[in-house]
C-alpha cells in the first residue's frame, strides 16, 4: 500500500500496476491522470479528504480486496 499526496505520473504507474494507493487529497484541486481516474472506478485508488479518518480508510482498504 502507498500513501501519497499531490500528482504525478507515478500515480498513474501505481494504477497500471495494481498498487492499492491512498491518494491524500486536501483540496489542492490537482488534476487526476486518465489512469489514476481508472485506478479510482476500479478500487485500486482510493482518495482521502479527511486525515482523521485515514487510520479507519487504511484498515478498511486491506480489508477489502479487489479484483480486475
Amino acid at each position: 500500500m502507498v500513501l501519497t499526496f499531490g500528482f504525478s505520473t507515478i500515480h498513474s504507474q501505481l494504477s497500471v500496476v495494481g498498487m492499492k494507493t491512498i491518494l491524500i487529497d486536501l483540496d489542492f484541486n490537482f488534476p487526476l491522470f486518465p489512469f489514476v481516474k481508472e485506478g479510482i472506478e476500479y478500487g485500486i485508488i482510493r482518495k482521502c479528504s479527511n486525515l482523521s479518518q485515514i487510520n479507519n480508510m487504511i484498515f478498511d482498504f486491506f480489508k477489502t480486496g479487489y479484483s480486475f
